[in-house]
């Protein structure tokens, strides 16, 4: 009986040791945010499950964030500023970074980075400096983006016209090509890109300004765009509005490249996701097109494109930093931004990759794009930035429909503008 008694007593212990550790083994959770352009989610499904299977004590949920960039932005806001939201990794855009670190959304990344021995020099210099505020990297580059020029190569050949090298050899050559294609193909347009009013309207129109030759701010951070430049960048942007689709001022990334992709457009401004979509079988431009760095203004220069991309930043409300960058750190290491090329043609933010032949081979355009994404200029680093771009959005956008000239659009810019930097609220404005 005693034996018997002492027999229940032990067995009892030894299942309490049982279920104290499972449950102590049982695996965390820490959760991604991300958005759903291209391949890009159903890559990083593929991603996680691997990470999950090389870490069994860690779970990763994904949520998915709105489409579009000014939705994305708002969502995320709300999310940081409520410190119950339980979304550990926010895949961020570059322009935020500093505008989310100044109100301590999220925490800097140096030490991590130190105890992973994580090389940072390896990265873009452009990508891994957008990243930096007050001395600290907020976050690490995921992938990176460029405004580049799509053409239709096989009709470039067809006419013996070259890649044009400024925006006005671009309309002749647009035009040329399609009054002769109008016949067989009666929607073909010269040029598509992004004219909506969002984010890709600053992202567009800082490419034009800056290929006259000037910027919004100079290196001391003084607005310097109320210029016979930037109104002649802005004057060429609505030139191409008479080249392009019907409806292009609701144009964004999927437009045009929906566009593109069905052999209605002879050039197109896009980023570098597109090409693996445009290469895809059912692609009707599959093999008949390629990229060439955006064309320069009339002063000269060569064109320069916006520099994009996506980060990896950590929520100061995590309960699992460690854990979190631990998921960055394999997210953006060599081998799995090699992997994202491959499989969604994204481009890498590690140099390295663009010597990976396997990613030459899936995307024969990246020995073409380490050159124009090196040359990239950022969008302005700004705390204020999203107030910044929400003017520039508004004032350009007046100009492409016509209800403002482009002096009038430029000159209230450079104003309100100067608003923003000396802290007035322009917020019932814009």
């Amino acid at each position: 009986m005693y034996i018997h008694r002492l027999f229940i007593i032990l067995l009892t212990i030894l299942l309490l040791i049982i279920s104290c550790k499972k449950k102590d083994n049982k695996p965390l959770t820490i959760s991604i945010v991300s958005g759903s352009v291209g391949k890009e989610l159903k890559v990083l499904e593929e991603q996680i499950a691997i990470f999950e299977g090389l870490n069994p004590d860690i779970d990763v949920v994904l949520i998915e964030s709105p489409e579009t960039q000014d939705r994305k932005y708002k969502q995320y806001v709300n999310w940081l500023k409520d410190s119950t939201s339980g979304i550990d990794i926010y895949v961020i855009d570059i322009v935020w970074t500093a505008e989310f670190a100044e109100k301590g959304w999220l925490i800097p990344l140096n030490d991590y980075i130190k105890a992973g021995n994580i090389d940072i020099n390896d990265f873009l210099h452009s990508a891994i400096k957008a990243d930096k505020w007050k001395g600290h990297i907020i976050a690490l580059p995921w992938f990176t983006d460029a405004g580049i020029l799509y053409y239709r190569k096989d009709l470039l050949k067809k006419y013996s016209l070259k890649v044009p090298d400024t925006w006005e050899e671009l309309e002749l050559v647009a035009k040329e090509i399609v009054r002769k294609e109008r016949k067989e193909n009666p929607y073909i347009v010269g040029f598509v890109f992004q004219a909506d009013k969002y984010e890709g309207l600053t992202a567009n129109y800082l490419e034009y300004i800056r290929g006259e030759g000037t910027d919004v701010f100079n290196n001391k951070g003084e607005v310097i765009l109320n210029n016979q430049k930037a109104i002649k960048g802005l004057e060429t942007y609505i030139k191409m509005l008479k080249i392009s689709a019907p409806g292009i001022l609701v144009f964004q990334e999927e437009d045009g490249r929906n566009y593109f992709q069905s052999g209605n457009s002879v050039f197109m401004r896009n980023w570098p996701y597109a090409w693996s979509l445009l290469n895809g079988e059912n692609s009707d431009v599959k093999d008949k097109f390629s990229i060439a760095p955006l064309p320069g203004g009339q002063s000269g220069l060569k064109g320069i494109s916006t520099l994009g991309g996506w980060h990896l930043a950590i929520s100061s409300y995590s309960q699992y930093p460690e854990e979190a960058f631990k998921l960055i750190s394999f997210l953006t290491s060599a081998r799995q931004q090699s992997y994202k090329a491959i499989r969604a043609g994204q481009s890498p933010t590690r140099k390295t990759c663009y010597q990976d032949p396997q990613v030459i081979e899936a995307n024969s355009y990246t020995k073409y794009l380490f050159d124009i994404v090196q040359m990239a200029y950022p969008r302005p680093v700004h705390p204020e930035y999203s107030k910044i771009s929400r003017i520039i959005q508004q004032e350009v956008y007046s100009a492409l429909g016509g209800k403002k000239t482009p002096a009038l659009a430029t000159d209230t810019m450079a104003k309100e503008i100067k608003k923003i930097i000396s802290g007035k609220d322009i917020s019932e404005k814009y």
